[in-house]
């Protein structure tokens, strides 16, 4: 068991939370997430993403026009995750696969905390101070 000025460490060293003789906890994560300012995924995200929204408005157009046959095969693409640049890894296309209906304008509910919205924008890493993402029990975001 690790100590560090009266806390052990309680959890595993990827997302370390540091509980003290109080039963105070307290969370860390590092100050630059990994894969912070990797341009090409970057790229590729940011292509995967453009051609996941165009998908969005393609469906929206075959509802607008009543083409079934259109919105049959868009609507099994959509949810069959298409949209992967071309020359992809298959570790970057698993990643991209996790949040493949998340584009701007889709409704979500928040699975911990159950709270709507709507998807504004996407980026290819996580933004949030390194504060706000121990708080939040997700430090390699």
């Amino acid at each position: 068991m690790l100590e560090l000025r009266g806390a052990r460490l309680a959890s595993d060293a990827a997302a370390p939370v540091w509980r003290s003789a109080l039963g105070e906890e307290k969370r860390w994560a590092k100050q630059v997430p990994p894969g912070t300012g990797d341009e090409s995924w970057a790229e590729q995200f940011r292509e995967y993403k453009a051609q996941r929204l165009q998908l969005r408005y393609d469906l929206k157009d075959a509802i607008e026009q009543h083409d079934f046959a259109k919105l049959s095969a868009v609507k099994a693409a959509w949810e069959g995750a298409f949209g992967f640049p071309f020359v992809a890894a298959d570790d970057v296309r698993e990643r991209l696969a996790m949040g493949h209906q998340l584009v701007p304008g889709v409704c979500i509910k928040h699975r911990r905390f159950g709270y709507r919205g709507v998807v504004v924008a996407c980026e290819p890493w996580c933004n949030a101070p390194a504060a706000w993402r121990a708080q939040m029990g997700t430090p390699s975001l």
